[in-house]
């Protein structure tokens, strides 16, 4: 299946990857932390941020988490959800961006509204 047929017939997996970040941000913030969302018009799409403050990524995690992790020859289970956020987002002509700012963590990426070329 070609990425623009994936992408106009998959709409589903694209909100799936934005209910997986925002779990995962309010899973990993405090009681009290804060989570910002924001949805802006870029060119052909619209970027999505979420942003939370909590402990942020350890650099042992963070390094495996866009990729195929693995510990000690075994799969890692730690960022699995982003892995699979990360591939859907592939197959629909987009990518993770991961920040680190000075607390907390910020991911932001693009969904296309037109298929990809």
């Amino acid at each position: 299946m070609s990425r623009a047929k994936l992408s106009a017939s998959k709409p589903a997996r694209r909100g799936l990857s934005i209910t997986n970040l925002i779990s995962n941000a309010i899973r990993h913030s405090p009681e009290d932390g804060e989570i910002a969302i924001g949805l802006h018009p870029v060119g052909d799409g619209v970027e999505v941020v979420v942003h939370d403050d909590g402990p942020g990524i350890p650099p042992d995690v963070r390094e495996h988490l866009i990729g195929a992790p693995t510990l000690g020859g075994r799969r890692a289970t730690k960022g699995l959800g982003l892995q699979i956020v990360h591939r859907i987002l592939e197959l629909h002509g987009s990518r993770i961006e991961l920040h680190q700012p000075a607390r907390g963590t910020r991911i932001r990426f693009v969904l296309r509204t037109a298929p990809p070329s």
